[in-house]
């Protein structure tokens, strides 16, 4: 144990338990620790990204994530999940966006929740750890305040086997527990996450950074970087983008993808593009993204969720793939 801690580097035992007490849920509650919890604080490993205290071959974990819908104390996931579900609140939410547009989108938190539990296993990863013996699941998994806690998690030494394994357990967690099995109805980005993370050699860059976590704001940015930061690529770079444009499945003509009811069609109809053109479509979509919003909808403008749901419903794959393409080539970076 004492070669274990000294590894890490850590500060001397009174001094963790002394950030831990000021860090943890379970400090501040009326019941102390228990005997469990007091071992586990003693022999702490902490970061920035979260408290994970390792003891033996076990582990417990605390980590920020600003949840909606505070908890005065611990609950299981799946409780969480049930008392939003019971309040009304799914996972998934339909909106209808006048002029022909009705979409099927994961909610912000909901995003923010799955980016959280990947977080965690890239942290364990990247300390040379992995979850064994199946214990990555949701009954290791829970809420306390509006932080992610997880309990009794069977560690082991690294090993690509474990990885993926682990990757796989956290795929089943969002299929089975986060979307409650309704993985027909999700939409194209969180279904090539998943097929991600089920990947036998998964990609963890791409996966920490997949459109389908992106709040609408980065999305957004998203959109206009592919098309802005062409510009400024060296022409090895500038080519492979090209490359990655040109896989792109959008049909002989794209423009056929553009209902026109839709308010995109208003912004076709206002440029210049080449609807044979791929490299046309991701200017378009640029443009899309940064004028929608100065047109309206009932005499109120367009917001960023409105703009991310009349992109994606019009080109459901476009994004997720040639974020794929891009990674695959090695220039993804060049536009996150």
């Amino acid at each position: 144990m004492f070669q274990r801690i000294m590894r890490w580097g850590l500060p001397c035992f009174g001094a963790i338990e002394e950030i831990i007490r000021n860090s943890y849920p379970w400090s501040t509650s009326s019941s102390p620790p228990s005997q469990h919890e007091h071992g586990l604080m003693r022999a702490g490993v902490l970061d920035e990204e979260a408290q994970i205290m390792f003891m033996a071959n076990s582990a417990c974990c605390t980590m920020k994530c600003r949840l909606p819908r505070r908890t005065a104390s611990y609950c299981s996931l799946m409780q969480w999940l049930k008392g939003r579900k019971d309040a009304g609140i799914w996972p998934l939410a339909t909106v209808d966006v006048p002029r022909m547009h009705t979409g099927t989108y994961v909610r912000d938190e909901i995003k923010l929740l799955i980016k959280s539990l990947i977080r965690f296993i890239q942290h364990l990863h990247r300390h040379g750890q992995c979850t064994t013996g199946g214990t990555f699941g949701p009954n290791n998994i829970g809420v306390v305040g509006e932080d992610l806690k997880f309990t009794e998690l069977k560690l082991s030494g690294f090993t690509e086997q474990l990885q993926e394994e682990n990757y796989k357990s956290l795929s089943l967690v969002i299929e089975e527990t986060i979307f409650m099995s309704m993985t027909a109805q999700l939409p194209y980005d969180m279904k090539d996450l998943l097929d991600l993370l089920k990947n036998p050699r998964p990609p963890v860059d791409l996966i920490s950074n997949h459109v389908a976590l992106m709040n609408p704001n980065t999305c957004r940015d998203f959109i206009m970087k592919l098309s802005d930061k062409k510009k400024t690529l060296d022409s090895r770079r500038s080519k492979i983008w090209k490359i990655s444009i040109e896989d792109l499945n959008v049909g002989v003509r794209w423009e056929d993808n553009i209902l026109h009811d839709s308010p995109l069609w208003t912004i076709y109809s206002e440029g210049k593009y080449k609807s044979t053109h791929k490299a046309s479509l991701i200017r378009f979509l640029r443009n899309a993204a940064a004028h929608l919003s100065d047109h309206s909808r009932r005499g109120k403008k367009f917001k960023f969720e409105d703009i991310s749901l009349i992109i994606t419903d019009s080109f459901p794959n476009v994004l997720a793939d040639l974020q794929r393409g891009l990674h695959r080539r090695g220039i993804l970076d060049e536009f996150l």
